[in-house]
């Protein structure tokens, strides 16, 4: 999974909203993306998220007085391109059981690890484990005809509601990390749009980072 890199000194997102599939959804997933980090929300299964998390990064750019010509405050935007259909399956489930079952941020967890965990998320175990638990076989045929059958292991149902949750349940924990060891920077985030605010230098920095946990 690659991203896509944007430097912004406005915001540029969609205004769609990201609706839950019930309100119940709804405040397991915000107690999970929106209470762990100081510096970190993540506007997934909210209730016109996208028009919330655009309204947060129109806020804190706000602020572009106190910084310097040279090193100017901006919003570094990634898109991260194919986003559900290819994230590896077993991060989710070890972010539900609370436990690595391997290394994560280049080492700094380690397995056996504890990861954070809510028991709010308990209710999707079911979901995840019969959607995900078991590779899938894709049916295409291909330009001459032949048809082909192969199994996949990463990524889910494009189009369906819960990948967006899905996904920034997987990877919530990773950018977190980050999130935490650069107090610096402001990150807001809608499914696989993130965006970094801060200092020009500061947001690159960190924008190299979240790549890589983009791409796991």
């Amino acid at each position: 999974m690659n991203c896509i890199r944007k430097v912004l000194v406005l915001a540029d997102i969609s205004q769609d909203s990201i609706r839950a599939r019930d309100t119940l959804q709804q405040l397991a997933v915000a107690e999970y993306l929106m209470g762990q980090y100081a510096n970190f929300l993540q506007f997934t299964g909210q209730k016109d998220g996208a028009t919330r998390c655009n309204q947060i990064v129109q806020m804190l750019l706000a602020n572009h007085v106190n910084y310097e010509v040279s090193n100017p405050l901006v919003s570094v935007q990634l898109d991260a391109c194919n986003a559900f259909c290819s994230i590896l399956r077993q991060p989710q489930f070890d972010v539900l059981a609370g436990k690595a079952s391997r290394r994560y941020d280049n080492g700094r967890v380690e397995i056996g690890d504890k990861l954070p965990k809510r028991h709010t998320l308990d209710k999707y175990w079911n979901y995840f484990e019969s959607m995900q638990g078991n590779a899938s076989i894709m049916r295409f045929s291909d330009n001459q005809g032949t048809t082909h059958h192969l199994p996949c292991s990463k990524g889910g149902q494009q189009g369906d509601g819960l990948e967006t949750i899905r996904f920034a349940v997987t990877v919530h924990p990773s950018m977190g990390r980050v999130c935490e060891r650069h107090q610096g920077c402001k990150v807001v985030g809608i499914c696989d749009d993130i965006f970094i605010i801060g200092s020009l230098s500061d947001a690159l920095s960190r924008a190299a980072e979240l790549e890589q946990i983009l791409k796991c």
